[in-house]
């Protein structure tokens, strides 16, 4: 790795304060996928603690999904995802994804709730959920005691996606079959309910339970 003092444009982003814990590797899917800790958040922190030049982590900064999960879980506080954009920020590619809002969840509307039960898996949008995580899992946890739904949540009230993205100018496939298969394993699932409509190919590839989005939930009834 080349050696340059990295200048971060966000004072939050602080991977000094990184231990090396390694809790966000439990929760983060490219560590799932590959197994490269230098292609993930921990792995740009202890590099840039060491050193590393900005334009040696173009790798994890491309593989990064941005999905938010290893920010809830970081014992140090440290805004991870905000890391990883401002990397982003700093390399030739400049692929940034949007921020994700606080937008209000369909699910939240009582109408929705009343049509869920026992035996629905419901697949969160990570980005959005992570984005706003404290309340989110107050929702998600209120939702699962009423209507006794199974969620994609980890131990931890950790979001697991439902897609693996490829890095950036890759053309390589992710085995999202794998991941899908991974989510539902061991569960007395009835129906697949997603909150992203891009998530229904995946589970409806498994062949084995019929899939709805939240939108379409909401329109029954009407």
């Amino acid at each position: 790795m080349g050696m340059a003092t990295p200048a971060f444009e966000h004072p939050t982003a602080d991977y000094a304060a990184c231990s090396g814990c390694a809790l966000c590797l439990l929760v983060c899917p490219i560590w799932r996928q590959t197994g490269d800790v230098e292609l993930t958040p921990l792995g740009c922190s202890k590099a840039l603690q060491f050193g590393a030049a900005v334009e040696a982590l173009v790798a994890a900064a491309q593989w990064c999904k941005l999905c938010g999960a290893c920010a809830p879980v970081c014992p140090e506080g440290i805004d991870l995802v905000g890391l990883m954009r401002s990397l982003r920020r700093q390399l030739p590619f400049a692929s940034i994804e949007p921020e994700p809002g606080p937008k209000e969840p369909l699910i939240a509307q009582p109408a929705v709730r009343r049509r869920l039960g026992a035996g629905d898996l419901v697949v969160i949008e990570t980005r959005s959920y992570h984005a706003d995580y404290e309340r989110r899992v107050r929702l998600y946890d209120g939702i699962r005691r009423e209507t006794g739904c199974m969620l994609n949540l980890d131990l931890q009230r950790i979001a697991i996606p439902a897609r693996l993205p490829p890095p950036a100018g890759s053309t390589d496939a992710c085995d999202d079959l794998a991941q899908a298969r991974w989510i539902v394993q061991g569960r007395a699932i009835e129906r697949i309910v997603v909150e992203d409509p891009a998530d229904c190919g995946v589970f409806e590839r498994l062949g084995r339970w019929p899939v709805i989005t939240l939108a379409q939930l909401a329109q029954e009834g009407c």
